[in-house]
């Protein structure tokens, strides 16, 4: 059980063995750069924060977007 967006709802994922693994590489390819040498710009940090608010809502309005982005 997986609760990504909220701990209320948890979330589950099935997932085919071979992807499975696929992801796992991928995982682990990823956790090995250091992020910190990557600049992260100003809307990067907006769009990630969006993305982790407690509730999300599936927005599809441009003028929403450029809203919940601050731009």
């Amino acid at each position: 059980m997986v609760g990504r967006y909220s701990e209320k709802t948890p979330k589950v994922a099935l997932v085919n063995p071979e992807d499975l693994a696929m992801l796992e590489d991928a995982h682990d390819l990823l956790s090995a750069i250091v992020l910190e040498d990557v600049p992260v710009d100003e809307l990067t940090l907006k769009t990630l924060a969006a993305e982790d608010r407690p509730e999300p809502e599936s927005v599809t309005d441009p003028a929403a977007i450029k809203a919940i982005l601050g731009l």
